[in-house]
């Protein structure tokens, strides 16, 4: 990423939630695999014994948070850097949701995972999304609210969506309205 060292510190710890976020997809993905081959559970204080449906949901909450948080950083890269970590964002998003079909019984007995035909269609959408600087999640994060402002670049092309405060606070550009 060619940015400076301000952007870089302003970005890190969106970057640290999207890696945490994928982290905790992988590790709820494969929770048997890892348990029977390795005999590791990642999570703490839930052992494969108490995977129940509370607990399950606790770890989908949290995963929901870190992709809340690490979604602000993504619409604020630079757009030369920013489709890989938008597609990426969007597949374990995905991924999610698949996971959140299942009961947590079903984990214990099968890798869930995202059809190929899904994937070829996230990456057609994101490429497209972000070509257009369309990289709003609005479906899945972004509440309508009064108390919102329009990120833009140097160039004016919509980046994304924060709370008015929040940008103020971090010095981002956006449309101001009245």
């Amino acid at each position: 990423m060619r940015a400076d060292q301000s952007q870089f510190e302003r970005l890190k710890p969106a970057a640290i939630r999207l890696g945490a976020a994928f982290q905790k997809v992988n590790f709820l993905r494969d929770i048997r695999e890892d348990f029977e081959q390795l005999g590791r559970t990642y999570f703490p204080g839930t052992t494969i014994s108490e995977m129940n449906a509370e607990a399950k949901q606790q770890i989908e909450l949290d995963i929901e948070s870190d992709l809340a948080e690490a979604y602000k950083g993504i619409v604020q890269l630079p757009k030369d850097a920013r489709f890989g970590v938008y597609l990426a964002y969007r597949y374990y998003k995905k991924l999610l949701i698949e996971i959140k079909k299942v009961p947590s019984s079903q984990l214990l007995k099968q890798r869930i995972r995202v059809a190929d035909s899904r994937k070829a269609l996230l990456w057609a959408s994101s490429y497209a999304r972000h070509q257009f600087n369309l990289v709003w999640e609005p479906c899945f994060m972004i509440v309508e609210s009064i108390d919102n402002v329009v990120l833009v670049d140097e160039s004016d092309n919509d980046v994304g969506v924060m709370e008015k405060l929040e940008a103020h606070q971090l010095g981002l550009l956006h449309r101001a309205f009245s």
